[in-house]
This record gives structure tokens, C-alpha cells and sequence, in this order.
């Protein structure tokens, strides 16, 4: 057997018998769990049976007389479940006693074998790893079957053929074919020219035969369309041909450099070892590579070097496959240079040792190799290595210790040692995970993350568990969702704390679809790794799987990404370019740094480690560091200001090759004929073209899109005679091609973008074709398919015929019948045919639609949301496509292109930014926002057909108002001599909170009123004439029954009980706590929706629309509708009907009622419970999702900014006279008994931005100085309410001051102007804002400080994280170690956090004895 998809199955069959399936090795799971595995069975896709019967005559009592063997046995592939066809070879013999003879005496067998077992093995001697096979040998040419059946032509004649197939085949993909005009023709062309029938060819043919090829195809001219295209499919298709002359002949274009092409080589060598089957011989040739590298220059370059190592490496692990000689194999083939490579290289040469671990996750197998990993992650190195490279050393040894049964004894240390960093500690995890760990170490996990003191590892942990109980089809997790189901009951209940799916926040999480009749699945995983230093994650990690089978997976994509620092960096550069005004700070860093002796907080260096893999293998990696990623920063910020000036013409043409699955299977029938089952699907994508950039933002993009993918399965019977076989195979077969033109223009000082696309001509459409069929055939062993003894015996019988019930059973439907009116208006052609199709349900309207529901049905998708269900639908989708399980023929076309008369040549697309701006309210906190665009979308033909767009988008402050306008304007056109009048269509949406959204705190007091809080929209769409329009007015409000309710949650009676505390109650306002916000969330979530709908003059297909949306809403709610109709007494319209729709929840309860009302049709549902979309969870627990645009759950305004807020993408610290409440949500109490100012919040990086202090004065609880760089702003009471601001500048603007600022009023200040009252300036550094009494800071980059005399709100965008400094903790997070004194040592309480936060060097009289330090605390 032969397989290269790198499937893995999870019956526990052993490793070395190669049981394979999709190009599946089924590997030996963890030996401590291997009960597990034993218990878990599910039937093989491949099966054979074999039976022998004897017919015997009694001769005389015992004695018997054999005088017929009839012996029958069939080899079955079931690539489907429950439907979907079977594949089946049935042999069936006689043997019948024609003569009896004596044997003299019985002959001894020489050189005896014992077997324990009936295996049987082909071709023993060429698998053996170390066979004593020369370079001629592997020259030579090799079968396509390991029974030796192979083509019978010379070698030249393969050579012109082969030419003549890749040119007939690249012609063909410039061709047309139109299935409805010409059907036989498109089918027979369609499947006579495919990429899968050139791989025989190359298979045939000997090293010097594919050295003759390639000597041809790399000496075509390269500006030839035809050369060009014919030498990319040979380059494509040689390595995936499998055979060691192909292998060879790309190990000698790589050492020749024959490609030219760093990328392309490097792409070439990574396909290789995928397709070959590698003996030590040929390894021996690729290790030529490695040691030649340094005296051949261009094997240096980055990604072919980096290719040779990755390749190399996966060429080993394949070769050494036996158990028994594994580690032989690994040490004869050099495994221990790649060590000492890595041992000789510096810690800090992070590149090279990313590159070498990442041969070492190829290798995977060695002994030897394990020992290293282990000392590296163990720190048992003479070296200490960092994180990154210690969590890519865990991946590395993953796969060993999870054969080895060692999983438990090498990662389960890791993961529960807290002084490990966190990065460590989750790969340890999760290749934990894969070893499907006993009940006793998920209990010891769950225990241990109790006191779990890393929030990132707690996280991921609470979203791994919740994933495994949730994901239903992955083949080898069902011992882990069991397992997660029973352990993720009791987390939920006894943890307080809960994982949140937050933008850079340490998860993972997967999107999963199943199709259980066919047996095939999908997932998505996504791993996430936060930062303690950035919001934005360190590391992504994608894994894109199919699943087949229910114990079979193979990995389609993997890509990790680790972006370490580079968020830091950019921030450095937008604040450099948007930071508005001169920006000082030094005498910031001299209080901080040297009066304050606050350790400074390193900015971390930049790295990036970019990582695709393909079914589990590393085929890509690509590092750098901080100068290299600063360098190419510089190229193209360089490359984007010359790019006006450009002018010039790219040539485009490249075609790209990729195998889905490529296998085959073989073994003798019951009485020796071999027969073989094979399955290849590739695909070919292909772009030619021109682009043409002019000066300014302009250019011309002329191309051609073509894809081309075959998916073919095949079963076939090799004669006795090797020369002819008999053969079944369903072959699924995509065309698709796309022939435009692009033009383009942007003038930026216009602000007019211009884009005109060709529509494609009607001899070269937009097409999309597919067909597929299954056909029976014998042919022979040459390059003409044909069948010499058939034709003898059956002069009129065909040697191939396509499975069907005859050609009147294969139909044709038009899809697209009731749109064809358009073409004759906008001069486009567009069909859409199922065509040559057995298959019933394809040609039903209703079947279709049924089956395009099904792949979005969300029942078996996980998680059930939008988003997922639309992209695992897609995913769904498409895998029907491709695997087709029907054995009938069918077709489907799509086709788009210039109707055949008036056509139209390009639709031009043109807009103008008309406004784009912040309206002036300054005394506001957030401005109104507007934008207005508009053109025109033109059908350019004889006769255009123009539509003129506007829209407009007005945003109020906090979102209290929204306008959207959207007006589309048919112009009026004459064709034919008929004239189409104006057609306009015109959208308008109007939201407004009812009140006006308060621009103040929420006072205490009104939590306990009765006044209702709302939305009201208003939306109204007119089409065709003013008089045909539909309006709808939505009233959504909040309920005196959910505020009723709210008074017996946990989080209101905190905050009222936190109110009440002494640094609270001398203020009117709700405290700044998450109790008061989860309370604010839940009292202002609208529970009450009214929509009333009017109509006038509707359409007679949106009548039926909404009567039957309607009959599917009643049917859907049958259970809880109250059958109470009332009807009127009069004809109602219903082409003018007023639909009523209310919907009221009832949170007590868990349940809503609604009623529908068409005219005086009244139906009411009652005591709907929330089921599937859960409605029935806390406000505060849905801030984790992102809020729908146009869609308003809350009074409060903006939706997004809870969000973020609640998922702390940014954050806020609040200081009362008693208390501290972290960044990270920790609050811990404090006292102070000095004058001195005491640092709250900071940025303690290199470049500090801003620094926040208080103090304690008798006028008011907190005075509060703010220095914004070496801005100094001040706020001095003369009373609890009202403050003097006095604001101190450089030395050319001195101090200025005292402010006094009433409610409504503002100051602005500019390094150039300094400030003067309720005046907006430009370019200013910060501006103030008084809202009754508070004051609100805002300044650059999205800080925000709300100041009361009472508390101090410091508001924190993610730029801030991990550079923190202050008395509100390290902003990191974790919520543990949040009292750290300037030097990061740990302290007990808030008095020693008060004394050590102190600024007593500046501004005070006095000197504070500071902490002392009780003990080192480890950094990361």
C-alpha cells in the first residue's frame, strides 16, 4: 500500500502493519491508555473476505475423496457510511480433480520460514530502508502498480506523449465549452483532458527520459503564453509523480539552480517527500544538499535553505518507519549532525535555532533526539533556552512521547510548574491533551487550576475543557469529550471566575460541521496565546482538519504565527505620526525613573516566527528579528511614498499545483490476480496577464483565472498476462475560468476612486463547470486505450462505457429561468444548468433547496452561531462537491458573460468621498461623526446603463442618534426603441435613544425609578414609485418586570452594599466597580421589542414571502401558540397589510411571549423558552459577544464600548480615599498618612507618555496631578465640588491659569497656544471637558481619566498593557502579584503600597520611609 495524505486513524492496530487509508498510517496511541483504544472500534474503509468450500465424495468411513475446491472472496471499499457507493472486486474460482498421481516421496523445503501471520508483503526487497540499491538502480524506471503492470511503450514514445498531453492539456484550459449547446462534446473534453491522467506518463518514464523533459521544458521561452504555461505543469507534477527518478531529477534542478527562483525551489523540495517512498539510497542523494549548501551560494538563499533541512528531515522520518529498525535508520541517516548544529549555535541566534527545531519537529522519532528535547525543556541543557524555543522543542517531542506512552511523565511536570512560563505551559497541555489523559490527571488539572495564579493558563485551560465538550466529531476526541462533559459540569459550578473569548486573551476554541450519512467532518481549531506584556496575542495558531470515518483525520492547513513585541513597535510608530503637537518627556522620566526609582519597563525586541504545515509536517518556516523587521518596515513605507511615480508592466503567469489525496492500495484476490484501489484528487491554479501601473494611483490589470481540479477513484483488475486491466472509476471534474479586465484610479486629493471591470466576452464567460461520472472499462498496457482480445471477441462492444440507466435518464434543468428577464436589460447573460444528470434530487427546485439548507443547518455544526454556521456551511458544501458520493452522472454550469444582443462591455465603478468629518461639539466628550459618499455604477455597452448612489451615515455623540440614507437612481434609458423609466430605490433608517442616552454618571438613586429606557428606529425602503414603499417602526424598550427582577441579583445588591461604603457615599453617583457595571448592563437591557410593519402596494412574490414566513413562524412555534384568532369582518388587502409584531422576555421566569397580528389576524405564542440561541443568559455574560451592527439589545450607547471594556481590550483603575481597584480587577484597601502625591497609573516604558498622582487633602478626599509627557496639569480644590486647574507648560508658555470651569465647559491645549476657555484649537495634546461635576481628560493614545474629587478613573487603551507602573498594579492580567513596589518586589498590603508609591522627591516637604522588599519574585 501506498499513502502520502498524512491521515492518522485511532484504532489501536499496530504500527507496522501500514493499515492505511486517504494516506493514513495508523499510529499505536499512549500504551498507558491503551484500554481506552481497545474498546473503541469502528469498521475499516477497506475489507476483504475469503471462503473455500470443498466438495468431497465418502469413499469409505474416514476416508474421503476431494473432487471440487470452489473458493470466492471479495476486497470491499466503503469510502462512505451510511449512503454514498461502495467499490467491490469479487473473485470467484472452481477447481475441479481431473487426474490423480503418485509422488515418489514427500521433498524437503530448503532454507524454511516461519510465519505467524498470513500478511502478505509486495516488493519486500525495494522497502527495505537500507537496501543495497545503487543511483543507476534508482534510475531506472518503475511500475505504476507494485504487481508490475506498467506501460509497454518505448521510452521516446512516452516523451512525445507526455508533451503532447501537458500541451493539450494547457490549450484545454483556455477553452470554452458550453454544456448546453454541447453537451457530449463538453463532457468528453472535459474528462478526456484532466491532470490526473498526465501522472501515468511521468510515472513511465526512466531518470534520462525525465532529464530529456526537463532539458525541454526549462529551455521554452519564458514570454511565450503556451511555453510558459505547458513548463509550469511539468515543474508542478514532477515531484508529485512519486517515483525516485522524478525525486532525482529535482534534487539535481535544486543543485543546479536550473529554476532560478528561490521560492520555487524551495517549493519544489518541500513537495517531494509527500509523494516518494524513500530508501536510504535516495536519502543519500538529498543529504548532498546539506553538505554542499555552503559552496553553492544559491542554496543559501532563505527559503531554499531553509527547504532542504524541513524536506530532508521529512525524507528520513518516511524512510525510517519500522519499529524494528527505527533507530538504526534515524543514526545511519544523520539525525546526530542536525544536533550538533544545534548545539554549536549561540542562544540568542534565535533564527537559526527556530529553523533547526523545526527539522527536529520533522525528524520526531529519534532516540536520541527525544533525549535533547527533554534537556532542553527541562532545562537540563548546558544551555537555557528561551520560552519560544522550549514550546516549539514541546511540539517537537510530542509525537514520540504520545507513542511511547511517555506524554503523562514529560508534559504533565511542565504544565503544573508555575515558575515555567506560560507559553510552556499550554503546549505542554495541549500535547497532553493529545495522549487522552486518565480521569486522575483531568481531576489533578481542574484541582490545580483553583489556585491557578496565571491567568492566561487558566483561561486557556476553561476554554479547553468547554471545546472538548463540545466538539462531537473529532475522531480521536471522544474519550476527551466524554471526559470534558463530566469535568466542565463541576468547573462551571464551583469556579467564580469565568474564560472569556476576548481578542488576544490565551483560548482555543473550534468550528466544527458533520455530515453523518456520508460519514465525513470538518473542524477549524484555533489556539490562541496571550501576552503579559500586549494586548495583542504572542502566538496564533491555525489547524484547518477533515475527518473521515469516525476515526480517521488528516490535517488539510496548519499555520502558527508568534508575533512577540511587534505590537509595541507599531504603536511607537502611529504615535510618532498621530501624536498631535511637540511631545516632551524627560522631565517625566526624571520622576519616574531617578526620583521615584522605578525600575524602567523594557520594551521587549521584535520576533516573528511564521510556520505553515501540510497533513502535519513543517513545509514552511520564516523568522526575524527586531532589525530585520524594522528593515523591511523601511522598504515599504520607502516603496509606498515612490509608488505615484511608478510606472511600469508586470507580466503575470504562474500556474500552482495541489494534491488533496493521492493513494493506493493493493493485494492479491482470492485466487492471486491483483487488484488495486486508487484515489487522486489535484488541483491546478493558473493566472496569466498583464498589469500595467501608471503614474499616480493608476493602473490596467488584464488577466485570465482558470482552476482545474480532478478527483478520481478508481478500482481496478490486473489480467494474469500483465498487459490488460479491467477497471471502475468515478471521475469528479471542476472547471472554472474568469477572462476580465481591471482599471483603476484614485485621486486622494479628490478624494474620487474609479474601478471598471470588463464583463467577460461570450466565447470566454465567467464559468464554472463540474461533472462527475462513473465508467466501466478494460484497456491495455499502451499509450492508445484500447482492448485488442475485446475487439476480437465483441467487434461491437465498446471498451469504456459510462454507468448509467441510459442517456433518456440523464436530464437537464435550468436553474437561473426566472432571471433571464435581466438580460435583455443590462446586456448580461447569466445561465445557470444542471445538465446530463441521473441524480433526481439534482433536479428538483425543492431538493435543492432542502440540501442548501441542510449544510447550514446549525444542529450539526458546533458552535451554533452565525458566523460558524455560515463558513462551516460553505465548508460543507464544498466537501459534497468534492467527494460526490452518487454514483450517477451530473453536471452543474454556472456561466456570466455579454448577452448576445445590446450587450454590455464594463460595469465602472465611480465615487467620491463628498464628507468625511468630526462635526463641532466640542463640549462633548465623543464628536459626531459623518460620512457621505457618492457616484455612479455604470453598465457601459451602446447603451449605458447609469445608477447614481448616495449615502449618507451620521453618527451622534455616545450613538444617542444614527441617520442612514442609501439612494439608488436608475436613469432613464432607451433600448430597442423601449424606454425604461427612472427606477429609484431609497433606504432610510433613523435611531434615537428615548431619553436621550444622560451624558453624566448614573446616579444611585434612579436604579431604583421606574421610568422606561428605549430605542426607537424607524426604517423605510421605496422602490419604483413613492407610492410602493415598506415602513418600519421599531419600539424597543426596557421592562418594569426585569427591573423588578434586577433587585435579586448578586451584582445589583454589591453594588448598592459597595455604595454604601465610606469612599463612596459621599457621592450621588454609582461606585466605579464591575458589580454597578454588570448592574447598569442588566437594568438597561431592552427586553420589550414592537415592530409595526406597513405596506402599500407590495409585489405578488413578496405577498407570498410573507405569508409563508409567517406559516413557518406558527409551525416552528406550534406548541406554545394560544388558538384565539380573530378575524375582520372585511377584505383586507393583503398587498397593503400593517403586521404587528411584539415580543416581550421574562427574565424570572426564563421564557417570552409573542404576538404576531396580520391585519386582524392575532396569533399568540406564550412561554416560549429561549432553547438554542440561549437568550436566557445574564446581560452581563453576553458582553462577550460582539455586538451586531443595526442590532440594539441595550439602552446603553455604544454597544462596542462595553464590549471592549468587559473583554479588557481597554481597562480602567479606579482610586477612592480608601481603596484601589487594579487594572487586572483586584481591590484591595490602603492608608495614608502623609501629604505627599502617591503614583496611581503610569507608563513605565522607555518613552513615558503619561503619569497620574493623588493625594489626600481636607477640602476634598483626592487631589489629582496629571503630567501628560512634561506636561504638568493640576487640579486644586477650593471645595468638595469645584476645583482651579492650573496647567504648566514650557518655558515659553510657563504656567497658565487658574481655569475655572462650569458645567458644559471645555479647555483645549496646544504646545504652541497653550489653552484659552471654550475654545477648540488644533493640534492640541489633551482637552477637558466638565460634566456637572466631573471632569473628564481625554488625550492621545485613547487614555481617558474622570475625576470627581471623590475617586480618580483612569481609562487605559491596550498600548498601556504591560508597560504599567503604579499603585493600579502591573496591568498584565493576573491578578496575583498586583502589589509590587517601583523595583517589582513583592509587598504585603496597601499601606506598604501607598508608602512605596510615594513621590517624596518632588512637591513635598516631607520624606516617607519606604518598604522593604520580602522577597524576589521571578520575571518572565
Amino acid at each position: 500500500m501506498f499513502d502520502n495524505s498524512g491521515a492518522h486513524s485511532c484504532n489501536g492496530v499496530r504500527d507496522d502493519v501500514h493499515t492505511m487509508w486517504n494516506g493514513a498510517m495508523v499510529e499505536e496511541h499512549d500504551k498507558t491508555h491503551h484500554h481506552v483504544t481497545d474498546n473503541m472500534y469502528h469498521p475499516e474503509p477497506i475489507h476483504s473476505t475469503s471462503m473455500s468450500t470443498f466438495l468431497m465424495r465418502e469413499l469409505a468411513p474416514q476416508q474421503f475423496k476431494i473432487e471440487k475446491i470452489f473458493s470466492s472472496g471479495a476486497i470491499v471499499v466503503q469510502r462512505f457510511s451510511e449512503e454514498g457507493p461502495t467499490h467491490a472486486t469479487i473473485a470467484n474460482r472452481t477447481l475441479t480433480l481431473m487426474e490423480v498421481k503418485n509422488m515418489d516421496q514427500p521433498r524437503q523445503i530448503q532454507n524454511p520460514k516461519t510465519f505467524n501471520d498470513l500478511e502478505f508483503e509486495w516488493m519486500e526487497g525495494n522497502t527495505i530502508w537500507n537496501a543495497p540499491i545503487s543511483v543507476d538502480e534508482l534510475k531506472q524506471k518503475e511500475s505504476y502498480f507494485y504487481n508490475g503492470f506498467t506501460m509497454d511503450e518505448t521510452q521516446d514514445d512516452l516523451i512525445e506523449t507526455t508533451k503532447a498531453n501537458i500541451r493539450n492539456y494547457v490549450e484545454e484550459q483556455q477553452h470554452f465549452h458550453n454544456p448546453s449547446t454541447h453537451r457530449e462534446e463538453t463532457i468528453r473534453k472535459l474528462h478526456q483532458h484532466g491532470i490526473v491522467k498526465l501522472l501515468p506518463f511521468l510515472h513511465a518514464l526512466n531518470y534520462d527520459s525525465l532529464i530529456k523533459l526537463k532539458t525541454h521544458y526549462l529551455g521554452l521561452r519564458m514570454d511565450n503564453e503556451m511555453d510558459k504555461a505547458s513548463r509550469d505543469i511539468f515543474l508542478e507534477i514532477l515531484p508529485m509523480t512519486g517515483t525516485w527518478p522524478a525525486a532525482l531529477v529535482v534534487q539535481e534542478i535544486v543543485m543546479n539552480n536550473d529554476l532560478r527562483s528561490d521560492f520555487e525551489t524551495a517549493k519544489m523540495l518541500t513537495i517531494i517527500p509527500f509523494y516518494v517512498e524513500p530508501v536510504k539510497a535516495l536519502v543519500e542523494e538529498f543529504f548532498k544538499l546539506v553538505t554542499q549548501s555552503s559552496s553553492k551560494p544559491h542554496l543559501q538563499h532563505p527559503f531554499t535553505k531553509s527547504a532542504i533541512d524541513l524536506s530532508y528531515a521529512h525524507l528520513v522520518r518516511r524512510t525510517c518507519h519500522e519499529h524494528s529498525t527505527q533507530q538504526e535508520c534515524l543514526s545511519a541517516l544523520h539525525v546526530d549532525e542536525y544536533i550538533k548544529r544545534f548545539d554549536s549555535l549561540a542562544v540568542d541566534d534565535h533564527s537559526s535555532l527556530q529553523h533547526i527545531m523545526a527539522v527536529f519537529r520533522n525528524f520526531r522519532e529519534s532516540e536520541v533526539l527525544e533525549g535533547k528535547l527533554k534537556a532542553i525543556i527541562f532545562d537540563q541543557s548546558s544551555k537555557k533556552y528561551d520560552s519560544p524555543l522550549k514550546t516549539q522543542a514541546v511540539f517537537a517531542l510530542a509525537d514520540r512521547a504520545v507513542k511511547g506512552g511517555k506524554a503523562m511523565e514529560y508534559f504533565l511536570p511542565v504544565f503544573l510548574n508555575r515558575n515555567e512560563g506560560h507559553e510552556v505551559r499550554i503546549a505542554a497541555f495541549d500535547m497532553l491533551m493529545r495522549a487522552t489523559p486518565s480521569t486522575t490527571t483531568f481531576n489533578k488539572i481542574m484541582t490545580f487550576m483553583i489556585y491557578e495564579t496565571d491567568n492566561e493558563v487558566f483561561n486557556y485551560v476553561y476554554t479547553a475543557f468547554e471545546k472538548f465538550a463540545s466538539k462531537f466529531n473529532d475522531p480521536c476526541g471522544h474519550i476527551l469529550k466524554e471526559y470534558g462533559e463530566y469535568f466542565i459540569k463541576y468547573w462551571k459550578q464551583h469556579m467564580w471566575q469565568k474564560p472569556k473569548y476576548s481578542f488576544g486573551v490565551s483560548k482555543t476554541f473550534t468550528n466544527i460541521f458533520t455530515e453523518e450519512k456520508h460519514g465525513y467532518s470538518g473542524s477549524i481549531d484555533i489556539h490562541t496565546i496571550g501576552s503579559h506584556k500586549s494586548t495583542t496575542p504572542l502566538s496564533i495558531k491555525v489547524d484547518v482538519r477533515s475527518h473521515r470515518f469516525h476515526h480517521v483525520t488528516m490535517q488539510n492547513f496548519g499555520m502558527f504565527i508568534r508575533m512577540e513585541g511587534v505590537a509595541s513597535k507599531v504603536v511607537d510608530k502611529v504615535r510618532s505620526f498621530m501624536s498631535t503637537g511637540n511631545f516632551e518627556f524627560e522631565k517625566l522620566k526624571e520622576i519616574l525613573f531617578n526620583d521615584m526609582n522605578i525600575r524602567q519597563r523594557s520594551a521587549m525586541p521584535a520576533k516573528i516566527c511564521l510556520i505553515f504545515t501540510r497533513k502535519d509536517n513543517i513545509v514552511f518556516e520564516y523568522h526575524l528579528v527586531d532589525s530585520e523587521i524594522l528593515g523591511i518596515f523601511m522598504k515599504l513605507r520607502e516603496y509606498i511614498s515612490h509608488i505615484r511615480t511608478i510606472e511600469d508592466v508586470f507580466k503575470l503567469s504562474k500556474h500552482i499545483g495541489l494534491a488533496w489525496d493521492m493513494f493506493l492500495y493493493e493485494q492479491p484476490t482470492d485466487f492471486g490476480v491483483p487488484m488495486a484501489y486508487g484515489s487522486n484528487a489535484i488541483s491546478v491554479f493558473g493566472l496569466h496577464g498583464e498589469a500595467k501601473k501608471t503614474l499616480g494611483f493608476a493602473g490596467k490589470m488584464d488577466f485570465r483565472l482558470h482552476m482545474d481540479t480532478e478527483n478520481r477513484d478508481m478500482m481496478t483488475v490486473i489480467h494474469p498476462n500483465q498487459k490488460v486491466r479491467f477497471t471502475i472509476h468515478q471521475d469528479r471534474k471542476y472547471k472554472h475560468q474568469f477572462k476580465s479586465a481591471v482599471t483603476f484610479h484614485m485621486d486622494d486629493l479628490t478624494r474620487k476612486f474609479k474601478v471598471a471591470i470588463e464583463v467577460p466576452k461570450k466565447d470566454s464567460p465567467l464559468s464554472m463547470l463540474g461533472h462527475s461520472q462513473t465508467v466501466i472499462s478494460t484497456t491495455e498496457n499502451k499509450i492508445v486505450e484500447s482492448q485488442t482480445d475485446l475487439k476480437m471477441s465483441c467487434p461491437t462492444c465498446s471498451a469504456q462505457h459510462v454507468v448509467s440507466q441510459g442517456k433518456d435518464h440523464r436530464r437537464q434543468a435550468d436553474l437561473l429561468r426566472d432571471y433571464h428577464d435581466l438580460e435583455h436589460i443590462y446586456g448580461l447573460k447569466l445561465d445557470g444548468l444542471v445538465f446530463d444528470c441521473e441524480y433526481k434530487e439534482a433536479l428538483s427546485s425543492g431538493q435543492r433547496f432542502f440540501a442548501f439548507l441542510h449544510s447550514f443547518n446549525p444542529f450539526h455544526k458546533e458552535p451554533k452561531n452565525l458566523i460558524n454556521v455560515l463558513v462551516s456551511g460553505i465548508r460543507q458544501m464544498n466537501a459534497y462537491l468534492f467527494y460526490f458520493p452518487r454514483t450517477e452522472s451530473c453536471g452543474a454550469h454556472f456561466m456570466l458573460s455579454q448577452s448576445a444582443v445590446d450587450p454590455v462591455n464594463e460595469i465602472v465603478f465611480e465615487f467620491i468621498l463628498k464628507k468625511f468629518q468630526n462635526l463641532d461639539q466640542s463640549q462633548n466628550l465623543m464628536t459626531e461623526k459623518s460620512i457621505t459618499v457618492a457616484g455612479d455604477i455604470t453598465f457601459m455597452g451602446s447603451v449605458n446603463r447609469i445608477h447614481h448612489i448616495e449615502l449618507e451615515y451620521v453618527l451622534a455623540p455616545m450613538m444617542t442618534k444614527t441617520h442612514l440614507d442609501i439612494d439608488i437612481r436608475r436613469k432613464q434609458f432607451k433600448l430597442q426603441s423601449k424606454i425604461y423609466p427612472e427606477f429609484p430605490i431609497s433606504f432610510h433608517m433613523r435611531t434615537k435613544t428615548v431619553p436621550r442616552t444622560i451624558d453624566r454618571p448614573m446616579l444611585i438613586k434612579e436604579l431604583t425609578s421606574a421610568g422606561d429606557y428605549g430605542v426607537h428606529s424607524s426604517m423605510e425602503l421605496t422602490w419604483g414609485h413613492p407610492d410602493i414603499k415598506i415602513r418600519i417602526e421599531g419600539d424597543h424598550k426596557t421592562t418594569s418586570e426585569a427591573m423588578n427582577h434586577l433587585r435579586s441579583k448578586w451584582y445589583y445588591n454589591t453594588c448598592v452594599r459597595e455604595h454604601s461604603l465610606q469612599e463612596w457615599r459621599q457621592s450621588e453617583e454609582l461606585p466605579m466597580t464591575d458589580a454597578c457595571l454588570y448592574t447598569l448592563q442588566d437594568f438597561f437591557t431592552l427586553r420589550h421589542f414592537t415592530w409595526d410593519i406597513t405596506a402599500t402596494n407590495l409585489e405578488p412574490w413578496m405577498v407570498a414571502a410573507y405569508k409563508k414566513m409567517g406559516v413557518l413562524m406558527k409551525a416552528s412555534l406550534f406548541p406554545f401558540w394560544e388558538f384565539k384568532p380573530e378575524y375582520s369582518t372585511h377584505e383586507v388587502s393583503p398587498r397593503q397589510p400593517n403586521i404587528r409584531i411584539e415580543q416581550i422576555f421574562h427574565p424570572r421566569l426564563d421564557t417570552f411571549d409573542l404576538t404576531l397580528r396580520v391585519n386582524k389576524d392575532v396569533s399568540k405564542f406564550t412561554g416560549v423558552n429561549y432553547g438554542l440561541w440561549q437568550w436566557n443568559a445574564e446581560p452581563y455574560m453576553r458582553l462577550n459577544r460582539i455586538p451586531i451592527p443595526f442590532y440594539h439589545s441595550s439602552y446603553l450607547r455604544p454597544e462596542l464600548l462595553t464590549y471592549m471594556y468587559y473583554n479588557e481590550i481597554i481597562n480602567h483603575c479606579t482610586a477612592t480615599s480608601k481603596s484601589i481597584r487594579t487594572y487586572d480587577n483586584v481591590t484591595y484597601p490602603y492608608t495614608v498618612d502623609h501629604s505627599c502625591w502617591t503614583l496611581i497609573s503610569a507608563d513605565c516604558n522607555e518613552h513615558p507618555s503619561f503619569a497620574v498622582f493623588m493625594k489626600k487633602e481636607k477640602k476634598t478626599p483626592l487631589a489629582l496631578m496629571l503630567f501628560i509627557g512634561d506636561l504638568k496639569i493640576e487640579f486644586v480644590p477650593l471645595k468638595s465640588k469645584t476645583f482651579r486647574i492650573y496647567v504648566k507648560g514650557d518655558e515659553q508658555l510657563g504656567k497658565q491659569g487658574p481655569f475655572d470651569l462650569q458645567d458644559k465647559d471645555f479647555l483645549y491645549w496646544s504646545s504652541t497656544k497653550g489653552s484659552k476657555l471654550n475654545t477648540v484649537l488644533p493640534n492640541f495634546i489633551f482637552k477637558i471637558i466638565r460634566q456637572q461635576n466631573s471632569y473628564v481628560l481625554d488625550f492621545f493614545p485613547h487614555m481617558m481619566i474622570n475625576y470627581d474629587g471623590n475617586s480618580i478613573q483612569v481609562l487605559a487603551g491596550p498600548q498601556v498593557k504591560g508597560q504599567h507602573c503604579g499603585m493600579c498594579g502591573d496591568y498584565n492580567r493576573n491578578t496575583h502579584y498586583e502589589l509590587d513596589d517601583p523595583q517589582m518586589c513583592p509587598l504585603k498590603n496597601g499601606e506598604e503600597m501607598a508608602r512605596a508609591w510615594t513621590l517624596d522627591k518632588k512637591y513635598c516637604s516631607t520624606q516617607v520611609a519606604k518598604p522593604d522588599c520580602h522577597q524576589p519574585m521571578t520575571l518572565y
